[in-house]
């Protein structure tokens, strides 16, 4: 949900995740020499003012050759509060919730990006693989009705199954669920939209999710690029939202 400041907006979770290279040995692990004094001093930099509440998570007691890119460890500004950093060998994530404002947000996330930088030892070695920032939203829905057709009447979305599908059989031609996900080029990756069936405080309900990834070459590797990139992704987004939901917009306000 990149629409911002709605009283009662469909958000779920906000989060931002960058994965960095780790090194590889002749045996093929993967490993960051470098990642146990970044938990450190990025804890002393940054988290201890902000985030203080630490929680070290199973996963930390597993040996370095067998968790790249799990995490470890998170940062909350109380117990069970958010937004929270995430952290483990060769990724970070920022997540917010239903507080979420971009605003905030942006300047939160800005902070965890540079002060990673200067936290992390040999910061010369880093290099950036993978971008990621990724919308989900939660919208009631009573899958008893036909969801391609709210689809098509809310959304302007028209997917249509061929009619011979159900001819001469029992099917019903009303779906029970739908997973329907579909990617967009973007720079040196893609933008993604995906819908499918799931709950929110326990009710059914029709998830979707906006996703915009960039990996490989051309991923930018310093902080200011960075943030700048999570301000386009942002952008996107957030048009994506406004065109998609133009039609529920009431319900959120």
């Amino acid at each position: 949900m990149a629409a911002d400041r709605l009283p009662k907006a469909p958000l779920v979770e906000a989060i931002f995740e960058m994965k960095w290279n780790l090194d590889q040995s002749g045996s093929g692990v993967k490993v960051d020499p470098n990642y146990k004094l970044l938990v450190g001093r990025f804890y002393d930099r940054l988290c201890e003012k902000d985030y203080p509440f630490h929680e070290q998570l199973p996963t930390a007691n597993m040996p370095d050759e067998m968790a790249p890119y799990i995490i470890q460890h998170r940062f909350r500004k109380k117990e069970g509060g958010w937004p929270l950093i995430q952290l483990g060998p060769g990724i970070v994530t920022f997540n917010e919730t239903e507080r979420y404002d971009w605003t905030d947000f942006q300047h939160r996330l800005s902070e965890v990006v540079t002060q990673f930088f200067v936290s992390y030892p040999n910061p010369k070695k880093i290099y950036v693989e993978d971008l990621t920032l990724r919308y989900i939203d939660a919208t009631d829905f009573n899958f008893s009705q036909n969801i391609l057709s709210f689809l098509k009447d809310n959304m302007g979305m028209d997917i249509v199954m061929p009619e011979t599908l159900f001819k001469e059989t029992t099917i019903n031609n009303c779906p029970l669920a739908i997973d329907f996900k579909i990617t967009y080029p973007y720079p040196n990756g893609g933008a993604t939209i995906r819908f499918a069936r799931g709950t929110r405080n326990n009710k059914d309900a029709l998830i979707s999710e906006t996703v915009v990834n960039s990996h490989g070459k051309c991923v930018p590797q310093n902080q200011e690029d960075i943030i700048n990139w999570i301000v386009k992704a942002h952008d996107l987004t957030h048009v994506w939202f406004i065109k998609l939901y133009e039609n529920l917009m009431g319900q959120f306000k």
